[in-house]
């Protein structure tokens, strides 16, 4: 089926590295969908195959070095060859709403996801994940600053000391790999409930980052990384059940993310930030549990919500900052 439609756009704008076409979205305007509905064929909805040309009055310029690159590393979960599931897999959209781009001026941020077609922690191209006995290399180290390094050689407008690195899980896991196998590189980091193990964590690795700005994310339910001892529901994986101790307090396992926090601490880290949340819950007023009152309870793994929701804060010269607002500052 062929839909033909057309509109013209004036662009105003003095500035910017790209243009976005914001189409009318309703129950009678077909333009905007990426869907259509074949009713009397298929009886399914069936992309529709767009084709925008867009003609240019004046022609466009780049200023060199002038915006910074967002790198957000995808989970487990969104691995393979679609990259559309790494971008819309977890809201990592919001990266480009205008909640986070206005902390990076009127030209605002560049947003890189790659994808890995199995797992960041990959040992050896085979899916198979690392253990505590290996080195916590990834297959894909070589491969991921291959992939930067072109990006940021084609795109002059990318400013090279204002690469932040960040991601959830196995991307977590990524972005801790990625600072200690190329320290020095990037301007900050923000890993979510990582997964690099503390049998891999060396001095020598943290002497080398400790000067990296680092925010750190997590949950204390975070059942797939535990970062406090517990135990995983039997009827329902998606809970884990804290063990307190004698004064009803979660009892700290020293790995994953609360074993970099503290070891950068240790080193002497001068601008290192952890937000560990007790749980993980919808901050929307949309979602609750059954008795309709309480916020809905996710997975304590899921803290990336936090992240990408820019709800993680911190006193940081007697104001309270955001990890964005906080990641717009830092530059080599």
């Amino acid at each position: 089926m062929d839909l033909t439609c057309g509109f013209t756009i004036d662009l105003n704008a003095e500035s910017g590295s790209y243009v976005t076409l914001e189409l009318k979205i309703g129950p009678d305007e077909t333009a905007g969908s990426p869907f259509n509905y074949e009713f009397a064929t298929s009886g399914h909805n069936v992309y529709v195959i767009t084709l925008y040309y867009i003609s240019l009055t004046q022609p466009l310029t780049a200023a060199d070095g002038s915006t910074p690159l967002i790198i957000w590393l995808h989970g487990a979960g969104e691995g393979g060859e679609n990259p559309y599931v790494a971008l819309i897999g977890n809201k990592v959209v919001n990266l480009i709403t205008d909640g986070i781009q206005q902390y990076f001026g009127a030209a605002g941020a560049q947003v890189l996801v790659p994808q890995t077609p199995t797992i960041w922690l990959d040992k050896d191209g085979t899916n198979t994940y690392m253990g505590p006995e290996d080195t916590g290399r990834s297959y894909y180290t070589d491969a991921l600053m291959g992939l930067i390094e072109t990006y940021v050689a084609a795109h002059p407008e990318v400013d090279a000391d204002r690469i932040y690195i960040g991601g959830c899980s196995n991307g977590g896991y990524m972005t801790v790999n990625m600072l200690m196998e190329f320290p020095g590189y990037f301007a900050a980091a923000y890993p979510v409930c990582e997964a690099y193990d503390v049998a891999w964590i060396t001095d020598a690795k943290i002497d080398a980052i400790k000067d990296t700005p680092i925010w750190i994310t997590a949950a204390k339910t975070d059942g797939t990384v535990p970062l406090f001892q517990g135990e995983t529901d039997p009827a329902n994986f998606s809970v884990y059940h804290l063990t307190l101790d004698e004064n009803g307090d979660p009892i700290p396992l020293d790995n994953y993310s609360n074993a970099l926090y503290d070891r950068l601490v240790a080193a002497g880290a001068a601008d290192v930030h952890y937000s560990l949340f007790d749980k993980v819950e919808d901050t929307t007023g949309l979602y609750f549990q059954a008795d309709g009152v309480t916020p809905y309870e996710y997975m304590g793994h899921w803290s990336w919500l936090y992240t990408l929701n820019n709800q993680c804060v911190d006193t940081i010269g007697g104001r309270e900052v955001t990890l964005f607002d906080w990641l717009s500052q830092q530059s080599k």
